[in-house]
């Protein structure tokens, strides 16, 4: 929605397909009912884009995000990440393969350690890929990333229980972008968070693309969010994407009965976005 993005794909997705077994009984397992969580799904994204993910509950967002970053296999179809079929790796080669597109988790009180240090957390992926940056530089590092996501490096000695919600979510951030991925997967990043902390996160995506040249997939279950973030947004039903198109394309010409009805249902995050520098509630006795 900001930057103008190149055309040269980073991530290319053809008729990606996941189905797991209806259920954890033997029979499910050995070929019974099975539930199609992603259908045929195409996609692209652009370097320096974001492409906005929307749709409601059980659509197949979270099970597409699961793909794309290789925490899950698909059934079938293509996923190319920087010229490379990312599901044909395995072992060392998808490891390292798998430091280019990060996850963002949607709930930023379950997806930190609450026994390890805000540095042990924002540190833990470069102990796991420990070509990236040498031991010795671990510390300043850290400090780079806490600071690049808006929080203090003095606060690397505390734990996730004396943070806010937005705070926390601000810490998952800077250990996805401890590897310096060109892609960033966001699943629901700010669902969350109340309204007001909702547009500091969101305008923190807009300036770490702006600063990084970040590509984002941003998942979210409502259309308000992703207008503010977004250069394109597909439309998730039943683990099918139904309508893809430009921001004002979606908003202003939605073709899809569906694409209407998430409009109709909505909030508005307007208000707060206008103010950028939205301060967040309980940082200030943090310092």
């Amino acid at each position: 929605m900001t930057a103008e993005p190149h055309s040269t794909p980073v991530l290319d997705v053809r008729d990606l397909v996941k189905r797991h077994p209806a259920g954890n009984r033997p029979l499910a397992r050995r070929g019974g009912h099975q539930i199609t969580a992603v259908d045929g799904v195409d996609l692209t994204l652009r370097h320096g884009e974001t492409l906005g993910l929307v749709g409601e509950s059980g659509s197949g967002k979270s099970s597409l995000a699961r793909l794309l970053t290789a925490v899950d296999r698909p059934t079938s179809g293509e996923i190319t990440v920087l010229g490379r079929r990312l599901d044909l790796l395995r072992g060392r080669r998808l490891r390292e393969m798998r430091r280019n597109i990060q996850l963002v988790f949607q709930d930023p009180y379950t997806s930190l350690d609450p026994r390890m240090t805000v540095y042990d957390i924002v540190r833990e992926p470069l102990l796991i890929h420990r070509e990236v940056t040498p031991r010795a530089d671990h510390r300043a590092r850290v400090a780079e990333l806490l600071e690049l996501v808006g929080l203090s490096p003095d606060h690397a000695s505390r734990r996730p229980h004396e943070f806010s919600g937005g705070q926390r979510q601000r810490i998952g951030i800077a250990r996805a972008l401890a590897l310096q991925p060109g892609i960033l997967v966001c699943d629901e990043p700010v669902s969350a968070l109340d309204v007001s902390v909702q547009a500091q996160i969101v305008n923190l995506f807009t300036a770490l693309r702006s600063e990084l040249g970040i590509s984002y997939i941003f998942i979210a279950h409502d259309l308000a969010v992703v207008e503010h973030v977004a250069d394109r947004i597909a439309v998730m039903r039943r683990g099918r994407i139904v309508e893809t198109g430009t921001v004002a394309d979606i908003y202003d010409r939605p073709q899809h009965p569906y694409t209407q009805e998430l409009l109709a249902s909505s909030p508005d995050l307007e208000p707060a976005l206008r103010g950028r520098a939205v301060p967040d509630p309980g940082y200030e006795w943090l310092r």
